[in-house]
């Protein structure tokens, strides 16, 4: 299989995305995934102090979400165009890229829209968040195999 070189002289591999990308991303992820289940948490279980740390509960959310955000527009031109070219984890790679697009959709109605949607909005997002947790792991672990046919 010939490989194509990009512009700046590199070998399209499935593993071409930069260290800063992978670096901050899992830490992202992850404070994205704890700041929504204490989010959750707090509306099971309320207590006296859920109005003050739902805000800043939320305010780590969005902002690790926004980093996220970043993160994925920065991996389309490269990591994922890497990825359709050579035909590796296309089902897992279009699964991530569309759930992620679904919560940053999701997150802008719930912090920007309102009314009688909100209700199935917030349900639709954490749940979608959830499913963001097996989707990533596939995604992640189909990555460390060896492809069939090398």
């Amino acid at each position: 299989m010939s490989h194509k070189i990009t512009p700046k002289g590199m070998k399209l591999t499935p593993k071409a995305m930069p260290n800063w990308q992978r670096q901050l991303s899992y830490p992202s992820f992850y404070i994205c995934l704890g700041s929504g289940f204490a989010y959750l948490i707090f509306q099971v279980w309320p207590n006296e102090l859920t109005f003050l740390i739902n805000r800043w509960v939320l305010i780590v959310h969005g902002v690790s979400a926004m980093v996220i955000a970043i993160i994925f527009g920065a991996a389309l031109p490269i990591h994922i165009r890497i990825g359709l070219h050579l035909n590796k984890n296309i089902l897992s790679g279009l699964s991530l890229t569309a759930v992620l697009m679904v919560l940053m959709v999701s997150g802008q109605l719930l912090y920007y829209g309102g009314g009688d949607s909100r209700e199935w909005i917030i349900t639709a997002h954490w749940v979608i968040g959830v499913l963001s947790i097996i989707v990533a792991y596939c995604h992640i672990v189909l990555r460390s195999r060896p492809n069939k046919a090398e």
